[in-house]
């Protein structure tokens, strides 16, 4: 589970910012607290802001920065905090606390953006000793590891010496060996990243898949009042002009290298949108390929409507419930813009059905937001409400509604729209108003 993390001198953000899901002084809804290990982690954290106030950055720092780790890509030389002139040449930040089979580990990196170089990197064990895996400063990489692990090691760190921009747990990940025991934190700290912290950004979905979940799913799109009753695909042809030219071979190819590598949560397939309708492609027993095309059923008539027929809010219901049907445990979502295209009471609901489904699980969901509705204490803890608006020069500010101490009884939706906690637009006047002659 995610603890805390940190970006600094990133797109909006100037200082560095935190975002915290340990739990706070609030004693409500005991369900949305995660016990582990003594510590007191929540389920849930909903941000709130204007437009433009930097909620969508703090999903982008999370996002490429995992990019970064997983597939060695360094961030972009110009998303530094560009409203001031001298951060160019400054450090930007990036930090994850999280707990990983009741262990806690913090690793962190520091980049110079504009010069496209790491400066720093560590992890370490959080602990009373707090023990260090290893530290970076610049390629001077150090560990505390012994014997022929130190062998191994000072092998790995000699390979650095040139990869200025290259992570260190990213090349690790990458090069470790199955034998390599004591070596193998470094896979169990890129799996997290890998296949427990899940982004989604707006237009990106986590997609059901497999013929039980798909009979979940219509249970669950039929309580969200959507009138559909079975979702399904049916055989596609596989000669259909909406796939480029060579598309399927590599498809084919990719398929057949996960399942010989037994890719972890994998079910060696893959679903696309494409064209107008969403296609799931998969491999038979005899490992060929097989194409479908997901079609929804509806209670009041016995014809079947691809995806693009239906409502948009319909549409992003439907990627959204993954987070729902999931059954793995320990995963985080992060999520931009939950209630985009969704009514206020849809919204509301699905909120609702998330706590119902990870009761005695330890999911968590951090998104993004503007539906004021869900700014109810009979449904998010203090501690679960997150403001972000604009400081100084245009930086983006993070802060907890925790911090105001408000009574479980106040109508805080009513309080935030009146301005009370920030987070909320200033209009300037644009056109001024003509005296009466």
């Amino acid at each position: 589970m995610l603890i805390r993390f940190k970006v600094g001198n990133f797109l909006s953000f100037d200082e560095t910012q935190e975002l915290s899901m340990i739990r706070g002084s609030t004693h409500g809804h005991p369900d949305h607290v995660c016990g582990i290990d003594g510590l007191g982690l929540l389920k849930v954290s909903a941000v709130y802001g204007a437009n433009a106030s930097g909620k969508s950055n703090l999903v982008k720092a999370i996002g490429e920065s995992r990019n970064m780790i997983l597939l060695g890509e360094m961030i972009r030389s110009d998303r530094y905090f560009r409203p001031k002139l001298g951060n160019k040449d400054l450090n930007s930040y990036f930090e994850f606390e999280f707990e990983i089979d009741s262990t806690f580990y913090s690793y962190g990196f520091e980049v110079l953006l504009s010069k496209q170089r790491v400066i720093s990197e560590w992890l370490y064990e959080l602990s009373e000793q707090n023990r260090i895996i290893f530290q970076r400063t610049g390629n001077v990489i150090t560990h505390e590891f012994e014997n022929d692990d130190k062998t191994r090691m000072d092998i790995y760190v000699e390979d650095m010496e040139e990869a200025s921009a290259t992570l260190f747990l990213t090349e690790m990940s990458r090069k470790m060996r199955v034998n390599e025991k004591k070596l193998s934190i470094f896979s169990k700290i890129s799996d997290w990243f890998r296949y427990r912290l899940h982004v989604i950004s707006p237009g990106r979905s986590l997609t059901v898949t497999g013929g039980e979940d798909l009979n979940r799913a219509a249970e669950l799109m039929a309580s969200f009042g959507t009138g559909i009753m079975e979702i399904g695909y049916s055989k596609a042809d596989e000669n259909e002009e909406i796939f480029p030219n060579g598309f399927l071979t590599k498809i084919h190819e990719e398929l057949i290298r996960k399942r010989n590598k037994r890719v972890p949560n994998d079910k060696c397939g893959v679903t696309l949108d494409m064209g107008r309708g969403r296609y799931r492609i998969s491999l038979s027993e005899n490992d060929e390929i097989v194409i479908e095309r997901m079609f929804f059923l509806h209670k009041s008539s016995n014809a079947r409507f691809e995806l693009h027929e239906e409502s948009d809010g319909t549409r992003r219901l439907y990627d959204l419930i993954s987070v729902l049907l999931n059954p793995a445990d320990s995963l985080t979502y992060v999520m931009d813009e939950l209630d985009l295209r969704l009514h206020p009471n849809l919204t509301y609901k699905f909120i609702e059905r998330f706590f119902e489904r990870m009761r005695g699980r330890n999911n968590q969901l951090i998104f993004t937001v503007h539906e004021s509705s869900l700014m109810d204490f009979k449904l998010l803890r203090r501690d679960e409400i997150w403001f972000i608006e604009k400081g100084e020069e245009e930086s983006s500010i993070l802060y907890s509604l925790e911090e105001f101490n408000e009574r479980t009884d106040k109508r805080i939706d009513k309080a935030y729209l009146e301005g009370r906690y920030g987070g909320v637009p200033i209009f300037s006047t644009v056109f001024p108003c003509r005296e009466d002659k």
